[in-house]
């Protein structure tokens, strides 16, 4: 299996966006360069200003529409914070909250 990540936000993202890569390298499945060589993209959000929020929610609706054959994965605070947003973007996301990372590779 082969994941892009995909980071919006804040230092912290960006530290997590490593620690996922790092848990996904060492369970043999391989970070890419780009979405379209991923079997999975993993959006890892911001909540912290409404327009990063908007500036997010627009890209994973995008993915969808450009990807829909990939598994769309959306970490970070964006996750626990307003899930119910999440529910509305569409059926093929999954969500990993920022206290979740070791799940990362599941």
């Amino acid at each position: 299996m082969k994941v892009f990540i995909e980071t919006y936000g804040c230092t912290f993202n960006q530290a997590d966006s490593e620690i996922m890569a790092g848990i996904l390298n060492a369970n043999s499945i391989e970070v890419v360069d780009t979405q379209e060589e991923a079997d999975a993209i993993i959006v890892n959000t911001c909540y912290v200003k409404l327009p990063t929020e908007s500036k997010v929610i627009n890209r994973i609706k995008k993915l969808q529409n450009e990807f829909p054959d990939k598994d769309i994965i959306v970490a970070g605070c964006m996750v626990e914070v307003d899930p119910k947003k999440l529910d509305a973007i569409g059926p093929n996301c999954s969500w990993i909250g920022p206290h979740q990372l070791n799940k990362t590779a599941d």
